[in-house]
């Protein structure tokens, strides 16, 4: 199972009751006592997630079960604001209420939390799932799939909230790929992640080393 950005918080999970469907293709919605703010968010995740990755020469024929979750599992008293778990396709995220409760003394960018930067983490999920099924049968190392995710996290952002939290993380990012490691994503999976933006944003880089991750002809 794939987790992102995590706070502390009790664990536990709470049976979802269907919802309905949304968005862009097939997408499945369920949840327990999601707003119509989450399922909106929800779905345009899924169309910034698709369309990132879209853009870049992946698709996957496939329907995204998305389910809006009051708690999400923990581990050490650790819990993910987001996760997508392989064996029943289904991505599973808080919703906006409980995601600003889990991290309200420990925002995940440190900085104020917003819709956008929920939506952020759903998109991060998204991703994972389309490659998931898009990417079949490749061997792809973790550390390239979570940069993918982030680098389309970070790009669903407005730029001015992008630049906040950049500004308040005072990092810089990855020079070389080698410094891409499981040491500094663990450390702080967050800071890992805005690590591999500015990597991205590199002009050596960009769409041109993502699709070195996904195994894709750089376009002319």
């Amino acid at each position: 199972m794939l987790l992102i950005a995590v706070c502390l918080l009790a664990s536990g999970h709470l049976p979802a009751g269907e919802i309905g469907t949304c968005g862009h293709g097939r997408v499945e919605l369920e949840a327990s006592t999601a707003t119509a703010t989450d399922l909106r968010l929800a779905c345009e995740a899924v169309s910034h997630g698709v369309g990132f990755l879209r853009a870049r020469g992946v698709e996957a024929d496939a329907t995204l079960r998305i389910r809006v979750v009051d708690e999400l599992p923990s581990q050490h008293g650790v819990i993910s604001l987001g996760q997508f778990d392989p064996t029943h396709s289904e991505i599973r995220v808080l919703s906006l209420t409980d995601f600003r409760a889990a991290c309200a003394d420990d925002p995940p960018f440190e900085i104020p939390l917003s819709p956008e930067v929920y939506r952020s983490f759903i998109v991060h999920e998204v991703v994972h799932a389309v490659t998931h099924v898009a990417l079949a049968g490749r061997a792809v190392r973790r550390l390239d799939m979570e940069y993918l995710a982030y680098v389309a996290q970070l790009t669903s952002l407005p730029n001015d909230l992008r630049a906040q939290l950049i500004a308040a993380s005072d990092t810089e990012g990855f020079e070389r790929a080698e410094q891409i490691n499981a040491f500094v994503y663990f450390a702080d999976p967050n800071r890992f992640g805005i690590m591999c933006y500015l990597h991205y944003q590199r002009p050596e880089n960009g769409d041109r080393y993502l699709r070195k991750i996904l195994g894709r002809r750089s376009r002319q």
